[in-house]
């Protein structure tokens, strides 16, 4: 065998070896950094934010069926939902998820008459009509075969929800008041579906 063949063949024997300790080598950070990446994405998706999709019309017309939106996990661990929030909750005694809109505060007493909503708090003294000026000016807010004014004393933790398009909404009005641990966010962004 010529010299200059052993000396090539040596030579690549040589780069293979090499190659293949920088691909061991480099592939160890490649995945450590993989699994803190896929590590991060887990739990900023379960932790952090999480990804939902309108099912039906009860927030019309702020949202519609099928339109895609983002629920801020971590935003009530500092502070609480305010009148007017878009939540996320789940219907106490199931499993469903729904999109709602934040009306009556812990301490308050809801008031359904007329067709409007109106609030009591213990400071307040007098009831006042909520203005929610998201809704279209015809709307009207009623129970299911109510006569007369219908009243929700709100407890410490407890949050009256209605949806936007109250007339196809179940919510506040049919399952009670929601207590905080059933919030699960509130609503920050939001896009139409296809």
């Amino acid at each position: 065998m010529p010299a200059h063949d052993i000396t090539s063949l040596t030579f690549f024997q040589n780069l293979m070896a090499h190659l293949r300790l920088l691909f061991e080598r480099y592939l160890w950070r490649v995945a450590t950094m993989l699994g803190v990446f896929i590590f991060f994405i887990l739990a900023t998706r379960f932790l952090v934010v999480d990804v939902g999709q309108v099912d039906g019309q009860s927030m019309e017309p702020t949202f519609i069926d099928n339109q895609l939106f983002v629920v801020n996990r971590l935003g009530y661990l500092y502070r609480r939902p305010a009148r007017h929030d878009i939540v996320q909750v789940v219907v106490p005694g199931s499993d469903k998820v729904m999109l709602k809109r934040v009306v009556g505060l812990p301490g308050e007493t809801i008031i359904i008459k007329r067709g409007k909503v109106f609030v009591q708090a213990p400071d307040m003294g007098q009831e006042r009509q909520i203005i929610e000026p998201y809704l279209p000016t015809v709307v009207y807010t009623k129970i299911v075969n109510q006569a007369g004014p219908r009243k929700f004393r709100l407890f410490p933790g407890q949050y009256f929800v209605l949806g936007d398009n109250r007339e196809h909404s179940t919510d506040s009005r049919d399952f009670g008041p929601v207590s905080r641990e059933y919030i699960v966010g509130q609503a920050m962004w939001w896009r139409q579906g296809s």
